[in-house]
């Protein structure tokens, strides 16, 4: 497996040259995948109590 530097600095002059990022070429490596989260909605949504408009 070949080491691949962890900060590369490239100009735009670089960019424009041609020179590229130096990764590896794997898919998703780049990122881990998160776990999904079912969510799931309560019965039945909770009431807020009102405060008295005449206070």
């Amino acid at each position: 497996m070949r080491k691949h530097p962890r900060i590369q600095l490239l100009t735009i002059a670089d960019l424009l040259s041609g020179k590229n990022v130096d990764y590896p070429q794997a898919a998703d490596v780049t990122f881990k995948k998160a776990q999904r989260v079912r969510y799931d909605p309560p019965e039945k949504q909770q009431e807020l109590p009102m405060m008295d408009s005449e206070t």
